[in-house]
């Protein structure tokens, strides 16, 4: 009985604790990022400490190359800076376009916990570098407006996802989904389709010439093996589960909100739809055809906003709140989980 009543104390303390990460994150105070790294290296020396992910040897950069041998404590290093760059840019790229009439901190949190269901979350390599480039490219995307002129930001757009189809080659797939989100935002002219393009071809065509030079194969897996398969298949059926009512609650909240929501506010929303529809495709061809669930992770960008955006809304907040609670504790408690 001793055993029990500690057990569940230590589960009400992490509730409380949770709770309260919530309620600083949601609320207008910048400071409380200073406690992402603090978050994210908990959980990398709790990875290290249960080995539930393994790091690889090698990494693979894509067109770059696939087996550089970095030393590893470099690899420990730079994949969680990259993880806290793009949560804290999203959070940027969320308060700037006025998503909600205040600020808020949560969308960082909710990437950073989302995304530490997956391996790029804890040693460097192409996906997380692909995060990054996204994560800017949605910056330029962001940028167009209906009666601007937008060659500028339509080219580094294109450029930008370019770059990142090159450390990550299945991105090529990505640039018809990239042109519809563009013409969700305003109407794309013809020169501004070649911009688009000519930005998107040009980082692809010198990363191909060096790959011929250099020799490289390119690998269409991102991890190099598919074994703890137990674990992927938790993972997956975790991640989905998350992932689908997150999407339901971003629907009703939408929908809740539409006659406050701003016109813009709605084409951005419409933008990132368009752009959760393509990782959910190479998602689910990722799981079909390798077993891996790697390539969902890139689907953690537009989810941080539209349960950020879930969170808004006092009619859903409960709904949203529970959603970050379940992905908080097995964020956590998968880390003690031994197969």
């Amino acid at each position: 009985q001793k055993g029990v009543l500690e057990k569940h104390d230590t589960t009400r303390l992490i509730l409380i604790i949770f709770a309260a990460m919530i309620q600083l994150f949601t609320g207008n105070r910048p400071l409380v990022l200073l406690l992402l790294p603090f978050i994210i290296g908990l959980l990398v020396i709790l990875n290290l400490w249960s080995g539930y992910y393994e790091y690889a040897p090698t990494t693979n950069l894509g067109l770059w190359g696939d087996d550089f041998q970095l030393p590893q404590s470099l690899t420990l290093t730079l994949g969680p800076i990259f993880v806290l760059g793009n949560a804290l840019l999203l959070n940027v790229l969320f308060n700037r376009n006025d998503f909600i009439d205040r600020n808020t901190y949560i969308t960082s949190l909710i990437y950073v916990a989302y995304f530490s269901f997956y391996h790029a979350f804890y040693q460097m390599d192409r996906l997380s570098i692909s995060h990054f480039l996204l994560i800017l490219a949605l910056f330029e995307v962001f940028k167009l407006a209906q009666n601007e002129k937008g060659n500028k930001a339509v080219f580094n757009a294109g450029f930008l996802v370019g770059l990142a189809t090159t450390f990550h080659p299945a991105l090529v797939l990505f640039f018809p989904f990239l042109f519809f989100m563009v013409i969700a935002l305003r109407p794309i002219l013809f020169r501004e389709f070649s911009l688009l393009a000519v930005g998107f071809g040009v980082p692809l065509l010198y990363a191909v010439v060096f790959s011929m030079f250099q020799e490289n194969e390119i690998s269409i897996r991102l991890i190099s093996t598919s074994k703890d398969y137990s674990k992927i298949q938790l993972d997956f059926l975790v991640t989905a589960t998350l992932i689908i009512f997150t999407i339901l609650v971003s629907f009703l909240a939408l929908n809740k909100q539409s006659q406050k929501t701003s016109i813009r506010a709605k084409k951005l929303m419409r933008a990132l739809f368009i752009f959760s529809a393509f990782c959910m495709l190479l998602g689910g061809l990722d799981y079909i055809f390798f077993g891996q669930i790697e390539r969902f992770s890139l689907l953690f960008i537009p989810i941080s906003f539209f349960l950020t955006f879930g969170l808004s809304i006092k009619a859903y907040q409960w709904l949203s709140s529970s959603l970050v609670y379940l992905i908080l504790i097995y964020t956590v408690g998968k880390l003690f989980l031994t197969f």
